[in-house]
């Protein structure tokens, strides 16, 4: 594994190339653990040495992207689990809060929202004021996609009766962020002193940044 490592360290990718191979075959003769972690060292490998050039526009592929995405949602239950498990726990810190925020660090379509929408309308005592911020990859036609997100849901907490903020910010990596864009914002009508919960939201988001330079 070291080997492979300085290989690549030393941007000897032709050599690098040839030991992912070697990985490749080796890992499909083993059996158990061992298969999957070399499996999954060949991947991490290979992403670091095929990533895409800096200069290719990454965004290019993102509205295809997004409707594999569509698919995979409704197909598969992974995904959907994987949003449910978060809601619940992002409702169990919220329990008691009468001003939330969420911050998604990979906003998408916002599949995961409507659930734990309607979940906050139906609260005891009343839904609380649910402030939501998106973030996520700029679009290859330049257009305004988590506005758009933003918009439907705003119009299902309209229908449902929550009180509803949002704010979506468009960004490459969680680099180009600045901290005061997350700030938490004070309630003007319950005064400065009321607490905002605020829950932080990353999906499947975090094995993407391993193809990331410098990552």
């Amino acid at each position: 594994d070291g080997l492979r490592g300085k290989q690549f360290s030393k941007h000897n990718y032709k050599a690098a190339d040839a030991l992912v191979q070697q990985i490749s075959v080796l890992a499909a003769s083993q059996g158990g653990a061992m298969r999957k972690v070399a499996g999954f060292f060949a991947e991490a490998l290979a992403l670091r040495i095929y990533r895409p050039h800096p200069q290719q526009d990454c965004s290019l592929d993102s509205a295809f992207s997004d409707i594999l995405q569509m698919h995979f949602y409704e197909s598969c239950p992974y995904l959907k689990f994987a949003h449910f498990t978060a809601n619940q726990a992002i409702l169990e810190a919220f329990e008691g809060c009468r001003r939330v925020h969420v911050i998604d660090f990979g906003m998408k379509q916002g599949m995961q929202w409507p659930a734990l929408m309607q979940a906050l309308a139906l609260r005891p005592g009343g839904p609380p004021l649910f402030r939501l911020t998106g973030i996520g990859p700029p679009q290859p036609d330049n257009t305004d996609a988590l506005q758009q997100v933003g918009w439907k849901l705003a119009q299902l907490a309209d229908q449902i009766h929550v009180e509803f903020e949002y704010r979506g910010f468009v960004a490459n990596s969680l680099a180009d962020l600045e901290p005061y864009l997350l700030e938490s914002a004070p309630n003007p009508r319950n005064g400065p002193h009321e607490i905002e919960a605020v829950a932080a939201n990353s999906i499947f988001e975090l094995h993407t940044l391993l193809a990331r330079e410098g990552a």
